[in-house]
C-alpha cells in the first residue's frame, strides 16, 4: 500500500459480534463458597461450554432453593452467559439482572450486561454498564473493547480509538481489538493503519468471520478490491448466514445473486 491510496469512508453495516466475558472461575470463589454449592450449582458452573447443557442445570440449581447469596448471584450470571450464547439477550439482561440485585456492582456481571445490551442495540445503556465496570475494574479488555465499538458505531472515532488502545495495552493479540481498530482508524484516514491492524488480525483471528470482514473494508478503503473480495468471500465461508458481508461481496461485483 502507498499513501497514494484514496480515502473511502467505509461504514460498518454489521456489529462485530463483539464476545462476552463469562464469569470468573473457581479461582475466584474462596474454598468455603464453593463448598455451599449443590451440586446442580457446580454443574451450572462446569457447563457453560454447552449452553442448552447450561441453561438447564442452572434453573434446576436455581428452582431447588437453599443457595447462598452469592452462590446464587454466580448461578444467575452463568445462566445470563449462556442464554447470550444462545443468542437470548433479553433473557440474558433478565439473568444479570437478578445476578446484579443479589450482588450489586459486580464488574464481570456488569460488562457481560453491557455486551447483551449491546447485541440487543440498546447502545446507551450498554454504554452506562460498560463505563461502570470500567470504573470498578478498569483492566478489562473486554469491556474497553465493547466501549470502543459503541464510541466507533455513534462516530467517537478518538474515543474509541483510546478504547481499543487500552484494550490492545491489555490483550495486544486480540483478534477482536484488533479489527475493531482497524475499523477505526479507517474512519479517522490512517488507511496504512487499519491495514496493518487488519493484517494482524486475521493472523490471531483466522477463523473468525469479523477479521475477515473487516480486513476486507479497510482494503475495501485503500482501494484494493481484490483483497477486499477475498476477504469477504472468507467471511462468507465463515458466517454464511450474515448478510452484511454478502451485501458488501455483492457490492464489489464478487458476489452472488
Amino acid at each position: 500500500m502507498t499513501g497514494m491510496a484514496t480515502q473511502k469512508r467505509v461504514s460498518a453495516p454489521v456489529c462485530l459480534g463483539l464476545a462476552v466475558l463469562v464469569t470468573a472461575g473457581w479461582g475466584w470463589l474462596d474454598a468455603g463458597l464453593a463448598q455451599e454449592w449443590s451440586d446442580a450449582a457446580q454443574e451450572c458452573y462446569q457447563a457453560e461450554g454447552d449452553p442448552i447443557q447450561a441453561v438447564t442445570v442452572c434453573t434446576l440449581a436455581i428452582d431447588e432453593g437453599g443457595l447462598t447469596v452469592d452462590s446464587l448471584a454466580i448461578t444467575f450470571s452463568n445462566r445470563g452467559n449462556s442464554f447470550y450464547d444462545l443468542g437470548q439477550y433479553e433473557r440474558a439482561v433478565d439473568d444479570y439482572n437478578m445476578a446484579l440485585e443479589l450482588a450489586p456492582g459486580d464488574p464481570v456481571t456488569l460488562s457481560n450486561r453491557g455486551a447483551a445490551h449491546l447485541e440487543m442495540g440498546d447502545n446507551e445503556l450498554a454504554l452506562a454498564d460498560l463505563t461502570e465496570a470500567l470504573r470498578l475494574y478498569p483492566d478489562n479488555p473486554v469491556a474497553l473493547t465493547n466501549r470502543c465499538w459503541i464510541h466507533a458505531i455513534e462516530g467517537r472515532y478518538e474515543l474509541a480509538q483510546f478504547d481499543c488502545d487500552e484494550a490492545l495495552g491489555l490483550e495486544p493479540l486480540d483478534p477482536i481489538a484488533l479489527a475493531s481498530r482497524a475499523y477505526v482508524l479507517m474512519q479517522l484516514g490512517d488507511l496504512e493503519g487499519a491495514q496493518r491492524d487488519a493484517d494482524l488480525a486475521v493472523r490471531f483471528g483466522e477463523f473468525l468471520w469479523q477479521a475477515h470482514f473487516y480486513r476486507g473494508l479497510a482494503y475495501e478503503a485503500a482501494g484494493d478490491l481484490t483483497v477486499a473480495a477475498e476477504n469477504y468471500g472468507r467471511a462468507a465461508e465463515l458466517a454464511p448466514d450474515e448478510p452484511g458481508v454478502r451485501q458488501k461481496l455483492a457490492e464489489i461485483g464478487a458476489g452472488g445473486d
